[in-house]
């Protein structure tokens, strides 16, 4: 059920709004998360080919180096630690992934409480709506027992006038018929005018 016996006035325009803008907030967080989930991964992976390059080529990069060596004594030596910035992208990516969670786990959150504030505004439109199918299933049950009781006029149980009712329905005298268990629904869930 949707809470429609809920007394709480519903949201009003500002709340709704407000609720709209932590929504949009809540996806724009998960977004921005994402990002740098993505630009971790694709430093990784950059990282990882380099890896794998230097492994295959470590004995010319190491010439290269012995040579820039010779020729300038002062010449830089790329001494970049690739393991260790590798270790330190997969603590970040655990970090990022929970923080990835979490804000799914809020934009939920915030999902549900613009949804609430929404179905709450709907209350009274819906139950009018449900009131005027109750309204025309009563009417429907009634119509149908017009046509069996016109039926029932004929000698011989009606056999002459082919069976007209809608009879998919059911009837409110049956309590198992599906318009009785819709009925028995409807109001249980506060759904029908308490008239």
């Amino acid at each position: 059920m949707i809470g429609t016996r809920n007394k709480k006035s519903p949201a009003t325009n500002d709340e709704i709004a407000t609720l709209e803008a932590a929504l949009h907030e809540a996806n724009g967080k998960v977004d921005q998360v994402r990002a740098r989930r993505d630009n971790l991964n694709a430093e990784r992976r950059k990282l990882e080919e380099r890896r794998w390059a230097l492994d295959l080529e470590a004995l010319n990069e190491l010439d290269t180096a012995a040579l820039g060596v010779l020729d300038d004594p002062n010449y830089v030596i790329d001494t970049a630690d690739l393991d260790a910035r590798l270790r330190q992208i997969a603590a970040e990516q655990i970090v990022i992934e929970r923080a990835a969670s979490l804000a799914r786990k809020r934009r939920s959150e915030a999902a549900k409480r613009y949804s609430n504030a929404i179905a709450k505004t709907l209350i009274p439109a819906h139950r009018a709506a449900v009131s005027k199918i109750a309204d025309a299933l009563k009417a429907l049950d009634a119509a149908n027992q017009e046509e069996a009781e016109i039926r029932a006029k004929v000698p011989g149980g009606g056999a002459l006038l082919p069976v007209s009712a809608f009879l998919p329905a059911g009837s409110l005298a049956h309590e198992l018929s599906p318009i009785s268990c819709w009925m028995r629904y409807a109001s249980a869930a506060g759904l029908l005018r308490e008239d």
